[in-house]
């Protein structure tokens, strides 16, 4: 709860004053609540561009397909290491992650870009790493596309 002109405040009525217009982004940020902002704006459920579900075994299970490269186990095992990324160290109060920070800079694609190219660069040269530092290139192809489908890649 934080407290503003309309009193305590919860994150959902916070939600509701900015979607509302009754209180400004800047009124966010000079709460000091930069971090629920970046959480409200890059967090915030929005429509997907395409129909596919989260669901990973949803989408890949098909009669019509018979998956050659074994990329419905392979997409399993991404998705349990990017939930794993959810619980580290970098996940500080109330969910909020240092990407929500970059995000909400403008910061993203950079970031994003600079890491895929990071662990591209590193792959096979750090010892048993070769498997994660593909996952991690995954993970941040995933988020750049989330940040294509926001708009922020021009």
């Amino acid at each position: 709860m934080y407290a503003h002109k309309y009193g305590l405040l919860k994150d959902e009525m916070i939600e509701d004053l900015i979607d509302s217009g009754e209180i400004t982004e800047k009124e966010v940020v000079d709460l000091g609540l930069a971090g629920y902002l970046a959480r409200y704006r890059y967090l915030k459920p929005r429509p997907v561009k395409n129909n596919l579900s989260l669901d990973v075994s949803k989408n890949m299970k098909s009669d019509n397909i018979a998956f050659k490269y074994n990329e419905e186990s392979l997409l399993n095992e991404l998705r349990e290491y990017i939930d794993s990324t959810y619980h580290q160290h970098y996940v500080g109060d109330n969910n909020v992650q240092s990407l929500d920070l970059i995000f909400s800079s403008g910061k993203g694609v950079g970031f994003c870009a600079g890491n895929i190219l990071k662990y591209a660069a590193r792959y096979g040269k750090k010892d048993g790493e070769s498997r994660k530092d593909i996952l991690k290139i995954a993970h941040y192809a995933l988020l750049l596309l989330y940040l294509n489908d926001l708009g922020q890649d021009k």
